[in-house]
């Protein structure tokens, strides 16, 4: 069929890619001038396979005092004024019950097991760089309840293929002796061989060389305005340039879906941050997330990517200067040996996550025929890529 995915970044990009090997014809149009220009630009670098839990969990009613009046550095939230946001947020409070959260942590869990398959398969086929390293990823903790929290979700993640432990310090020193240049007290750590990290600008400007080559169109500069339904089996979009028309349209625009398809679309904005700076006097491999701190630490061939908080600000871009200065700041204080923070050449990033009330994201087709979605990944579009990318293009159907 001839497809249109609406969206060139990370989750685009890998849905334009399973929609090719399956045999349909596929145009990418993207608002921006290149791939890969939004939250796919500077994420945290970490596939993390073993841990995509859910952010809201049981455990999230008793924090909300400390969200809500600013006690906690790693999240802002400044509810905007639309009614889907407040139903939105309802929502993510009724996923925070216990079987909820088990249910979506389950569903995300089956979700990267799948991705990390397919992310191994596609490397053999495609073989190119983006400093793809299977590096593992330590989870430290300072706070006891969240660890044992944690690790009450072991056995299920062991069950299907991961291979998460438990650490004590001593221990997640002697896999990553970087642990011991962080100027905190944790109470442990959880590790995982099975995670990885890879720079996902590079992989999409290398899968976008592959596209092209493999009789993918992209229309760059292009802003989807309007989406027609089917007349004779065609869907039309509506851009800033043309009317565009296809047999099948996959949405693909992150925190933007919710904007073209519908109002009431259950996708918010979460606003992140990142620095990406020269190697420190210190090294280190093992990707590293600081729980308390809301940060995480991955090395990316030569460089530090310094990624954190969750800003819940919708799309608003104010204060991003001040956010940046904050994660440096924080990250300097806890880590000052492992990034070069003096360095000229720093590179900062913001962007919005798209996050779904349950924290899994919508994939397969919606109300309108013909019309399917492919977001809502919140913190995970790098993990859960080549999964959803794969499900996606094995739920189109052919119109005829």
């Amino acid at each position: 069929m001839k497809v249109i995915v609406l969206g060139a970044g990370i989750v685009g990009l890998t849905t334009a890619y399973y929609l090719i090997k399956k045999g349909h014809s596929v145009t990418v149009v993207d608002k921006a001038d290149a791939v890969a220009c939004g939250a796919s630009y500077g994420n945290g670098g970490q596939l993390s396979y073993s841990f995509t839990d859910p952010i809201n969990g049981p455990s999230l009613i008793g924090g909300l005092p400390s969200f809500l009046f600013g006690r906690d550095e790693g999240i802002i939230i400044n509810p905007h004024l639309r009614p889907q946001t407040f139903k939105w947020a309802f929502q993510f409070l009724t996923h925070s019950s216990k079987q909820k959260y088990l249910e979506n942590s389950f569903n995300l869990l089956k979700l990267s097991t799948l991705s990390e398959k397919l992310m191994g398969k596609l490397m053999t086929e495609l073989s190119f760089d983006f400093s793809y390293l299977k590096s593992g990823k330590l989870v430290l903790y300072e706070n006891g309840k969240d660890l044992d929290l944690a690790l009450s979700r072991s056995d299920i993640k062991n069950r299907l293929g991961m291979n998460v432990e438990r650490c004590s310090l001593d221990e997640a020193i002697n896999i990553e002796p970087g642990v011991k240049h962080i100027e905190s007290i944790f109470k442990g750590a959880i590790f995982s061989e099975t995670d990885a990290v890879g720079n996902a600008h590079i992989f999409c400007k290398r899968l976008h060389e592959w596209l092209g080559m493999n009789e993918t169109k992209f229309l760059f500069k292009t802003t989807a305005k309007k989406i027609n339904p089917k007349a004779n089996k065609i869907l039309s979009i509506e851009t800033n340039n043309e009317t565009l028309e296809a047999e099948s349209v996959v949405v693909c625009l992150g925190a933007d879906t919710g904007n073209l398809i519908a109002t009431d679309i259950p996708i918010e904005p979460v606003r992140g941050y990142s620095l990406t700076l020269p190697l420190g006097k210190e090294t280190f491999s093992t990707s590293m997330t600081l729980t308390e701190k809301r940060i995480l630490f991955s090395r990316l061939g030569n460089k530090i990517r310094i990624t954190g908080f969750a800003d819940f600000v919708g799309f608003k871009e104010k204060n991003i200067q001040s956010r940046i200065d904050t994660l440096r700041k924080t990250a300097q204080e806890v880590a000052p040996h492992l990034a070069d923070y003096e360095s000229g050449q720093i590179d900062t990033w913001s962007g919005l996550r798209p996050l779904t009330p349950s924290g899994v994201p919508i994939i397969g087709p919606t109300k309108i025929e013909g019309l399917y979605m492919n977001a809502g990944h919140g913190f995970f579009g790098w993990t859960l890529a080549c999964g959803s990318g794969y499900t996606l293009a094995d739920s189109i159907v052919s119109s005829y």
